[in-house]
């Protein structure tokens, strides 16, 4: 159901952007300026949010499928990442993940 993709997403965003992306914001800010540790977390997090993805070829999908997939969570991964380190708020990368994912089941 959707309420149930909703909270899923939910869910998948306060653990990234909530508590991983925070932590590995923390630990950047201990060895580069601020300005660079934001940006490196964002571009990390975002990276290692696409690979997981790419978990799904263990589930037998098709490689090109995962190969795609993977790609646009690691754009998206980014982008929600910006919009966390902007807004020092999970909320906006939550309210983006949910508008993305209702393009997708719209078109």
């Amino acid at each position: 159901s959707s309420l149930c993709a909703l909270s899923a997403k939910t869910l998948e965003e306060s653990f990234w952007r909530g508590i991983i992306f925070t932590i590995l914001l923390l630990a950047l800010r201990r060895l580069y300026p601020e300005r660079i540790s934001g940006r490196l977390a964002v571009w990390f997090s975002g990276i290692v949010f696409g690979l997981l993805h790419a978990g799904n070829m263990l589930a037998d999908v098709p490689a090109l499928f995962v190969a795609i997939q993977t790609l646009n969570a690691t754009i998206w991964g980014i982008v929600y990442g910006y919009a966390r380190l902007k807004t020092e708020s999970v909320y906006p990368p939550m309210l983006l993940h949910a508008a993305m994912n209702l393009v997708v089941i719209l078109f």
